[in-house]
């Protein structure tokens, strides 16, 4: 296999097999589960099913879900806190610990003193065997010994493990592996693996221990949708009670020091003299700390036979919709489903003889429908778009010893502008354009070594990054949130000046490809027309094999976490036809990589986000409750009865710019009185139950923002008005805050006027105008709001395939706005519904 390179990027990477993973999401239905009812708790003596020894001692302690389990014997002083222990589904916890002894700091070499963390099922209540353990898809992954990431335990002459039952004949040769025996029944001892590997494991074969003894990771703990040969989460009956509940898993936690199997002690300095053996190996497996995880169940919970109610809408409402979905079938009649689709399908679902219900945060254009038909929106969820990120601190050489120190560790905060954000987006700097490109010759190689990222991050310049930070991954289908970002961007004068070819004041410019840009727009375009070539059989590298879209922002935060870029970039010989294929993640400790997402999602896979700025650094506001709140207040009205939208060009001072709002929207004269009735329900739940914020079935998922009272009492009005005018009675008494749905009490702060709907985001302020008249809204006194500052914190992500040298636009859209046409009649399938991480779109655009 050969890889593609190119001189200042960092991206050569090991050519691996990968599986493509779609996370799909079923009904889920809240069932209380103890930690000790559930799988058993963690205790100091566990007879393994396989006939080994039980593991090292280990007590729990902590309220809640979260638990802190201790180790034993020569690990007595280590404590791990694991975040969330109950209640969990495809997502990210937080692993902290101390009492550890500090990992040897030679750069990527985990020579001795780290955990090994992994994921294993095991229905005996005393904890899992090793055999049931997903570990050991970075086998060759060379920052430690030769099998220290493998589920080898034989190693030749050295070291020898004396307990390990798992022996050659006297006097063989070769390699025996621990076998891996899945959920399913099935066994894997060697060969390829068809159980996992590095795009599906969520095992970390090397977490750091930093100076202090302390240490964080984040694990992913996926359901059986994601990882089939675990189960968790998989609804099973106990045969006495005939009692359905969710399949338990387990966290498994081996900690290494610097003794090897054979009692030998290794200094670690390199990893010849580091450690050498697999953490299945028995000596290892002995020192293990186990925690039990509860899944809520993964299946249709709700009654079979109910009456379907679809919905469709954005990812602007996808975490909510998952986790109110279980919970409206036992609060309603009613099985309500939900597809992920395109904003403009979703709206378009609004001129059918069956609107449904969807979820908008723009209204139809006006004249879509004929005044007969007047559509209704029900502002019902508060979040925002959000810049994440997963970058670990990475030394310069000069950087001192307490910089050092924090080498791999999650850096928490940056700032960005408007225009730094610009040059991520249009491949304006060196390390942004395919090898050999020279269009930006002269421009920095990242945003790390950019001097205006550096005036707003001023601890970076102590730090090098192995691959640098030149793109972030986006989506690849259009939205009203692209469409936002952009119109934050198109606002600010420094952004918009660079874009028109003026330079920033240290002389970097814009990539030509993308000079006048016009803005705001609902894509993220890939328009430098650069190709690296290579002798035959290997085909040309685009911009779309060096920098893929994502499938979806969902899509595009998950690879964050990982560390992937989503680079295709690695020529597999062995495929067939032979052609470019997946490029392994960014190792821990190494990876730097942006994504656009949602805050809920991010807040769900555990990924910090950026603080957004002006120019200047001034007023740098981070995605928390406050901000949201602010920015709401801050939005105008759109012209359309009940909506109001942002105006990116008068965002006062603690405002979250990129805030969101999310409507529910119908036509109520097109509903039938069932329907109606039904989506009338829904919108209640969604404002009244639907609002507390938690992790539980049914509530509002971290990451939202309970609505403000105003906006509550909106949609209450407007369920009321479904119902009159499905069931043809006069409209309900007006609400003294909002008037039969249509709108929401309007306190004028600026005078009117000077405004445009440009690219479907609705009025913007043009330079020179004052801004429209904004919404006064107010928290409700009895809301739950969730304070996060930054928010409380999974997918394999297809992109896209290798195009030919142009530039991409607006064209590509042809063909997807063709087979959305044919698609929405199908969109909302049989049986309650849960999106694809991978988004029902892709899927379709990909048949």
């Amino acid at each position: 296999m050969t890889r593609a390179t190119g001189a200042g990027t960092g991206r050569r990477r090991r050519a691996v097999f990968t599986v493509a993973r779609l996370r799909l999401f079923s009904g889920l239905f809240a069932i209380a589960v103890s930690l000790t009812g559930l799988a058993g708790p963690a205790v100091a003596a566990i007879a393994s099913s396989d006939g080994t020894g039980g593991p090292a001692a280990a007590s729990a302690s902590g309220s809640g879900s979260a638990v802190t389990v201790s180790g034993s014997g020569a690990f007595a002083g280590l404590k791990v806190t694991v975040s969330q222990t109950r209640n969990l589904i495809d997502q990210v916890i937080d692993i902290t610990w101390t009492g550890g002894a500090p990992t040897f700091q030679g750069g990527q070499v985990f020579g001795v003193n780290y955990l090994q963390i992994m994921e294993c099922w095991g229905d005996d209540p005393s904890g899992p065997d090793r055999t049931q353990c997903e570990f050991g898809a970075y086998a060759g992954d060379s920052r430690g010994g030769a099998y220290v990431a493998s589920r080898q335990v034989t190693y030749g002459a050295s070291p020898i493990d004396p307990i390990e039952p798992i022996k050659l004949p006297p006097g063989a040769q070769g390699s025996l592996n621990v076998p891996f025996k899945s959920v399913t029944g099935d066994t894997w001892k060697d060969g390829p693996n068809p159980f996992f590997d590095q795009s599906s494991s969520n095992e970390i074969p090397f977490a750091l221990t930093t100076s202090d003894g302390t240490g964080q990771t984040f694990f992913e703990t996926p359901t059986v949708t994601q990882a089939p040969g675990l189960g968790c989460g998989e609804a099973i009956t106990d045969p006495k009670t005939h009692q359905s509940a969710p399949r338990g898993c387990w966290l498994v936690i081996v900690p290494r020091d610097n003794h090897e199997v054979d009692g030998t002690v290794r200094r670690g300095v390199t990893t010849q003299n580091g450690l050498v053996s697999s953490p299945l190996s028995m000596t290892n497996w002995g020192n293990r700390i186990v925690v039990p995880l509860g899944y809520q169940p993964v299946g249709n919970a709700c009654a079979i036979g109910a009456a379907e109610r679809p919905t469709s809408g954005d990812e602007q409402i996808t975490e909510a919709m998952t986790q109110w979905q279980p919970a409206l079938c036992l609060h309603t009649s009613a099985v309500y489903g939900y597809s992920q689709l395109t904003d403009d399908t979703v709206r378009s679902e609004l001129t059918s003889p069956d609107p449904g219900l969807v979820f908008v945060s723009q209204p139809l254009a006006a004249g879509g429908l004929p005044a007969t038909k007047k559509p209704l929106y029900a502002p019902v969820a508060l979040s925002g778009l959000a810049i994440a990120f997963n970058i670990e601190s990475q030394s310069s050489f000069s950087a001192p010893d307490p910089v050092r120190q924090r080498n791999g560790v999650r850096i928490t905060s940056i700032n960005l502008s408007p225009r730094l954000v610009a040059k991520l987006l249009t491949q304006s700097y060196r390390g942004g354009v395919v090898p050999g490109a020279t269009d930006v010759n002269g421009n920095p190689a990242d945003l790390t070594t950019d001097p205006d990222f550096l005036a707003l991050n001023p601890d970076f310049r102590q730090l090098t990054f192995s691959s640098g930070i030149s793109s972030m991954l986006v989506p690849e289908f259009p939205s009203d949130a692209t469409a936002e970002l952009w119109a934050w961007i198109n606002a600010d004068p420094g952004a918009r000046k660079f874009l028109d070819g003026t330079p920033d004041p240290w002389g970097m410019k814009v990539n030509p490809s993308y000079l006048n840009l016009l803005l705001p727009r609902p894509d993220f375009p890939k328009d430098d027309p650069a190709c690296q070539t290579f002798p035959a059989p290997e085909t040309p590298l685009c911009t779309l094999d060096w920098f893929p879209y994502a499938s979806t922002m969902h899509a595009g935060a998950r690879a964050a976490g990982r560390g992937d870029l989503l680079l295709r970039t690695t020529w597999a010989f062995g495929s067939n036809p032979a052609t470019w294929g997946p490029t392994p993640a960014e190792p821990e400790g190494l990876r730097a990589v942006i994504a656009v997402s949602d805050v809920a999602t991010a807040t769900r896979d555990g990924l910090p986000m950026a603080s957004l700025c002006d120019d200047s650094g001034a007023d740098c506001v981070s995605p928390t409750s406050g901000s949201l709140l602010a920015g709401a207040a801050a939005m105008a009205a759109s012209g359309v009865p009940g909506v109001v939208v942002p105006v990116p060009a008068d965002v006062p001072k603690g405002a979250y710019p990129l805030t969101t709002l999310t409507y529910a929207a119908t036509v109520p004269s097109e509903l039938s009185t069932a329907a109606a009735k039904d989506y009338a329900a829904l919108l209640r739940y969604a404002v009244g139950p639907g609002q507390a914020t938690g992790n539980e079935p049914g509530q509002l998922p971290l990451g939202y923002v309970p609505l403000p009272q105003a906006m509550q009492q909106q949609t209450l009005a407007a369920a009321n008005t479904i119902l009159a005018v499905a069931n043809h009675v006069p409209s309900p008494s007006p609400s003294p805050i909002a008037s039969n749905g249509e709108g929401i009490t309007v306190t004028v702060t600026g005078t009117g006027g000077g405004s445009s709907s440009i690219g479907g985001i609705g009025p913007v302020t043009q330079p020179g105008a004052s801004a429209p008249p904004h919404a006064s809204v107010s928290p409700a006194p009895s809301a739950k709001i969730l304070t996060a500052s930054p928010m409380a914190t999974a997918t394999g992500a297809a992109s896209r395939g290798r195009t030919a040298a142009q530039p991409l636009g607006a064209i590509r859209y042809v063909l997807l706005v063709a087979l959305l046409l044919g698609g929405v009649a199908v969109a909302a399938g049989p049986g309650l519904t849960r999106l694809s991480r991978s988004s029902r779109l892709s899927a379709l655009l990909r048949r």
